[in-house]
């Protein structure tokens, strides 16, 4: 299945996209210009990825309140640190129902009539003479959404929020905006939008004197991994032009993210439009509120002065 969708998420199709992603991020921007503050996720970093995904898929953007709805109900039975409520389940069937239904008529309409869409690329995509069938495009359709917009959320929003705490790497930015690809590794380095990972043992193995054995539940801490001392210098300190900078935040192997050339686009995008387009962003409350989330890990509201 992933050499199928690889093919459809082709290197030329997020060429194809880089344009869309400026056009979004300045119309955002274009709303809030005026005002002399905004809540960062409301405002900019949640409808942006939402937004990008949705073009990319050939869905209406305009539906991205309800994508939103229904992707938090499926991360809320799945992702909270607390024993989640039958209600939170019960939401969460309610939501997936929901996708279904949208997905399997965008996917009809594609057999019908093919558009230059990922859905329709997904319909094409062949290995080997074997093809995805349209349960399994349904449920990549749902996944893309999902994981595709929550994660950038937070990439966008503490990559933000890292900067604005270290305004000397901000300006260093300002004035170098060849920095950018680098700083993006750096701040999902340094605090990723992805803190946890489950896992299961593949096979028995000793980690720290401890044996844990095939088939064991894990919770791996890439938060943890990626300010390792011993593998990084300085490794609580943001530092934009680090060079050897080889992260944990998109996973590895067969596990490694599939929008991870996405996700950097649309960070490197947005980040850049919205540091230079308001040189005196600051934060209007230190105090920030995280969403109650340790997977995807990010905070709920951002307001910022403009």
């Amino acid at each position: 299945m992933r050499l199928l969708v690889n093919k459809a998420f082709s290197p030329k199709t997020l060429e194809t996209i880089r344009p869309a992603i400026v056009e979004i991020a300045d119309s955002l921007l274009d709303r809030v210009e005026d005002r002399s503050e905004m809540d960062l996720i409301d405002d900019f970093a949640f409808p942006l990825p939402v937004m990008v995904i949705a073009t990319l898929l050939g869905v209406d953007p305009a539906d991205r309140l309800m994508f939103r709805d229904w992707a938090l109900a499926l991360q809320h039975a799945s992702a909270s640190r607390l024993t989640p409520s039958v209600a939170v389940y019960e939401r969460a069937e309610t939501a997936t129902q929901a996708f279904i239904e949208y997905f399997k008529d965008a996917i009809a309409k594609r057999h019908a009539n093919p558009r230059e869409d990922l859905i329709t690329a997904l319909a094409k995509a062949r290995y080997e003479g074997d093809k995805l069938n349209d349960e399994e495009i349904l449920s990549t359709c749902i996944h893309l959404l999902t994981a595709g917009h929550e994660t950038t959320i937070n990439l966008i929003a503490k990559g933000t929020l890292s900067l604005l705490r270290n305004p000397a790497q901000m300006q260093r930015l300002r004035a170098h905006p060849d920095l950018m690809p680098a700083a993006v590794e750096e701040l999902i380095r340094y605090d990723g939008p992805v803190q946890m990972l489950s896992r299961w043992a593949y096979e028995d193995v000793k980690i720290g004197g401890r044996l844990i054995r095939r088939g064991d539940s894990l919770g791996l801490m890439l938060g943890a991994a990626n300010r390792d001392p011993s593998r990084f210098d300085r490794a609580d300190e943001l530092d934009l032009q680090r060079q050897d900078n080889h992260h944990c935040g998109f996973g590895g192997g067969i596990h490694f993210c599939l929008g991870a050339e996405l996700a950097r686009a649309e960070a490197q995008i947005s980040l850049n439009i919205l540091i230079n387009r308001f040189p005196k962003l600051h934060l209007v409350d230190r105090a920030i509120k995280w969403a109650d989330n340790i997977v995807f890990h990010g905070p709920e509201h951002l307001p910022v002065g403009l």
